[in-house]
């Protein structure tokens, strides 16, 4: 009787897809392939008939174009392993257009959700997204996005979701001891900040205020000036008055001192 059972469970195993070099059935369970490559700055491009694990190990970046989605079901997934040490892997789809860039030692798992078209909609899981013109729920991202020199924050959180291709957030922390450069709200790689859109302008994103000793300080704005792609600036005046001027940390907070802003920007972490 058990043996009948798991030929069965194996036909349709085989009967959903489980076939060919993604996966298989053994051992009473099902075994996915790895494919295993050697980060050379380069785009592998993926077929339907290759693995679902995809692994880049190295010391560069590494780009994996997806396959046609109409050449997939919808539901059909990749999970991408970045084990180099420091590099980026970037997820595109079967265009140009980055899904999900993946920080070195660390993962992401891709779904199919729409097949209708070449480029078809990719969803990364555990990631707030939406398509365009709908609402993502409002999701813990704190250890997403970094308060730069401000030391060691006594509290910290940053909440947010994506609407289309922005990302809309509201961040809270209480700074530490902080340092005399710049002070700056660091995005990680999750959450680029996408300068193909914006550009090399000078823009106001986002605004914040400073609380101590229960006291509400005066606010400033967080602005993007185009001068670096990974990070976004406090300002309190308009320095040459043509421009918002960057802050450092000492001249916005002491240790104590309580920051709160709300920030939205475009990045191809909401794709």
């Amino acid at each position: 009787m058990k043996k009948i059972f798991i030929a069965l469970f194996a036909f349709f195993v085989l009967a959903l897809g489980y076939t060919g070099n993604s996966a298989s059935f053994k051992y009473g369970g099902i075994k996915h392939d790895i494919t295993g490559i050697t980060a050379a700055g380069t785009t592998t491009t993926l077929t339907a008939s290759s693995t679902q694990v995809q692994v880049a190990s190295g010391s560069v970046a590494q780009t994996f174009k997806l396959p046609a989605a109409t050449s997939l079901v919808s539901g059909y997934w990749y999970s991408f392993i970045n084990d180099t040490a420091t590099s980026t892997v970037t997820i595109q789809n079967a265009g140009t257009a980055t899904i999900k860039s993946i920080a070195a030692s660390s993962t992401a798992t891709i779904y199919l959700g729409d097949n209708s078209t070449s480029n078809g909609k990719w969803y990364v899981a555990g990631q707030p997204t939406a398509a365009a013109g709908s609402v993502a729920s409002m999701a813990d991202l704190t250890s997403s996005f970094t308060e730069t020199n401000f030391g060691t924050l006594a509290t910290h959180k940053v909440v947010g979701h994506c609407v289309g291709n922005v990302i809309h957030l509201k961040g809270y922390f209480t700074a530490g001891t902080v340092a005399g450069a710049t002070a700056k709200i660091t995005p990680s790689a999750t959450y680029p900040i996408n300068t193909s859109i914006l550009g090399t302008s000078n823009m106001r994103l986002g605004d914040f205020d400073r609380i101590q000793t229960g006291v509400v300080l005066n606010d400033g704005v967080i602005f993007y000036d185009g001068s670096t792609s990974t990070d976004l600036f406090y300002s309190l005046n308009g320095g040459s008055n043509t421009a918002y001027e960057k802050e450092d940390a000492t001249t916005l907070a002491a240790a104590g001192t309580s920051m709160v802003y709300e920030v939205s920007y475009p990045t191809t972490g909401c794709n």
